[in-house]
């Protein structure tokens, strides 16, 4: 099960009315999802991954899936899912 499931989503699929912005804003929803599975781990209610704005050896940055928002705990970085993802991709080049 993936750690970001939103419920809204869990059975979105590409109808023939949709146009080209919905279709693109559905992809990069999925992009989003794919990243920040690939990174966070669950710990407790909360999930969690290294922070990529700032090194460290212990995850400090916060995810919460359901409001989309993500904090660093160390450094004070805020933000939404796909900025978190932007960097965590970045990170992976």
């Amino acid at each position: 099960m993936s750690f970001t499931q939103n419920h809204e989503h869990d059975s979105c699929h590409f109808h023939a009315g949709f146009n080209a912005g919905q279709q693109e804003a559905e992809m990069r929803h999925e992009w989003v999802k794919s990243v920040l599975d690939d990174h966070l781990k669950r710990k407790g209610k909360y999930l969690f991954c290294l922070c990529p704005f700032h090194e460290e050896m212990t995850p400090s940055c916060v995810y919460d899936a359901y409001e989309d928002e993500f904090n660093c705990l160390s450094c004070g970085e805020k933000g939404n899912g796909l900025k978190l993802a932007q960097q965590l991709a970045t990170e992976e080049d």
